[in-house]
């Protein structure tokens, strides 16, 4: 897991392999000290996180499409709670990690720098950008919750982030129109455990914060 961190940082090398090269310009030494690259590869090949024996079939009630990582992201984000003190001031959105096979579960958003991959939630500390928690989108129908796409991942992330006022559930007719809302003004509205807050700073369109 160490190896595939460090080997994100250098995201210039084409293949895995260069990692392990003869040529000074793409050696990569903190890397290759650890293991042979064939070793790599093997281990690469073989690891397995969850037991796919056990794997629900794709039409039984449990199945999970990211099943087979599963166990891994749980325990990440137990570790990130239970290593880092964060500080009050906490931040929720989304991510795109890249890729570009063949997978269920890559989206694409025109609008993101990286347009094809993984899209992964994360609540993060404002402060040092470091991730308290991660949550990786399954789809439509990834998740039998019917709350709002904004609304679930915030109460899943148990946080506060930011939500777009279009986004399919908002409740637009109760709370005040933008041009409603003079400078600095706010309004909310709350049902149940979930809030959501309408702020106008010095922009002409305000900001809506759920938590």
């Amino acid at each position: 897991m160490g190896m595939l961190i460090i080997m994100g940082f250098h995201r210039v090398l084409s293949s895995v392999t260069l990692f392990w090269s003869q040529d000074e310009n793409v050696h990569v030494e903190i890397i290759s000290k650890v293991m042979t690259v064939k070793r790599f590869l093997k281990v690469l090949r073989h690891l397995h996180i969850n037991d796919n024996t056990e794997m629900p079939r794709k039409n039984d009630p449990g199945f999970d499409k990211l099943y087979k990582i599963s166990p891994l992201v749980d325990h990440m984000n137990i570790t990130f709670m239970e290593m880092f003190n964060p500080s009050t001031w906490l931040a929720v959105d989304e991510s795109m990690v890249k890729f570009k096979g063949r997978s269920s579960l890559k989206q694409y958003l025109s609008m993101e720098p990286i347009k094809r991959g993984f899209k992964i939630w994360a609540i993060c500390d404002s402060m040092t950008g470091c991730a308290l928690g991660l949550k990786i989108y399954k789809g439509k129908g990834g998740n039998a919750n019917c709350l709002p796409l904004g609304e679930r991942v915030i109460m899943e992330l148990e946080s506060c982030g930011t939500i777009r006022s279009n986004r399919k559930g908002f409740p637009t007719d109760k709370l005040k129109k933008d041009a409603e809302l003079a400078r600095r003004e706010h309004d909310f509205v709350q049902a149940g455990d979930v809030s959501i807050v309408k702020w106008k700073d010095r922009s002409a369109k305000p900001v809506c914060v759920i938590s």
